[in-house]
């Protein structure tokens, strides 16, 4: 589950827990089944815990003996349904950890942010800022100024240790990398006269 949710934030580049979660049940949800293949696996995996419900589930319809099959391909569907439907909210509980983790993750990001910008840049409108999502570390791990100690790292181009090509021109890089595997940053040039010493 963690590479979705690192999918899921690189590509829609904005967090929102209900989104993520729906995102996450539409791709998890029980598929029909079109093969009998998918029926024989269907009926292996679930008959054991939810036989009961298929049968009551199917019971209204009728087949003849010829429709044989179109009978077992309607009762391994419903034994999907509900096996499926049972790991799926299981996995949708496990994701609620894992965005639990993240959104506590987020927010140290954005507390190391306000702390930053409240000793550094108190003028600087913060409303302006985007925070990205990447794949990995964007401005190079290796040549990072400082880190805080809940992983927040930061670049910033006029410290003499810093090579300001990485940020290609920007002045500021503050990122993270978070537990799901996605990295989390800011970019941003502000006032040169404004850094800090």
């Amino acid at each position: 589950m963690m590479s979705d949710l690192k999918e899921y934030l690189i590509h829609n580049q904005d967090y929102d827990r209900d989104t993520a979660r729906d995102k996450a049940r539409d791709a998890m949800a029980p598929a029909e089944l079109t093969y009998y293949y998918e029926a024989d696996e269907a009926i292996y995996k679930y008959e054991a815990d939810y036989a009961d419900e298929a049968e009551a589930m199917t019971s209204g319809s009728e087949y003849s003996a010829g429709q044989w099959l179109e009978a077992k391909m309607a009762y391994a569907q419903a034994l999907n349904y509900f096996g499926r439907g049972a790991e799926l909210e299981a996995e949708i509980d496990g994701l609620d950890a894992e965005l639990d983790e993240l959104e506590g993750e987020l927010d140290e990001f954005n507390d190391a942010l306000a702390d930053y910008f409240e000793c550094y840049y108190p003028d600087y409108d913060t409303d302006e800022l985007k925070v990205c999502f990447s794949a990995r570390c964007e401005h190079g791990f290796a040549v990072h100024n400082f880190e805080e100690g809940d992983g927040v790292m930061f670049w910033e181009a006029n410290r003499d240790a810093f090579n300001p090509e990485w940020l290609e021109g920007e002045m500021l890089a503050i990122g993270k990398t978070l537990s799901c595997g996605a990295y989390v940053y800011i970019c941003m040039h502000p006032p040169v006269t404004e850094g800090p010493k």
